[in-house]
């Protein structure tokens, strides 16, 4: 009976060291698995905030592409009109030009009818 009962105490002790490493080597993996899903989830913030400034980025560069092609064609539009007034202050210079011709012409038209 005493060497059952040694026995019995041996066994449950090994069982006990067993149940003890079992639960160190199950620690250790939920810790593991705790530090890996913290990184991932490090990497997935920077990840997003990395898209973020990304398209921070990509907004700004359409905003100066625009902005660019807007002040192009402003400077086409003032070359335009200032074509256009150019050429309307040519058609007037022509217009006065004609007519103060018509007008000579009339007095010389005049003059020689009252020769």
């Amino acid at each position: 009976a005493r060497l059952e009962s040694k026995g019995r105490k041996v066994m449950v002790r090994l069982q006990q060291r067993v149940v003890r490493a079992s639960l160190e080597k199950w620690t250790e993996v939920w810790e593991a698995a705790k530090a890996v899903q913290a990184a991932e989830e490090a990497e997935a913030a920077e990840q997003a905030r990395l898209e973020s400034k990304c398209r921070k980025l990509r907004l700004r560069l359409q905003e100066r592409a625009v902005r660019a092609l807007f002040e192009r064609w402003a400077v086409r539009l003032e070359d335009a009109k200032a074509e256009r007034a150019a050429a309307a202050e040519a058609e007037r210079a022509e217009a006065a030009e004609q007519a103060r011709l018509e007008s000579k012409g009339r007095k010389v038209m005049v003059r020689l009818q009252q020769r």
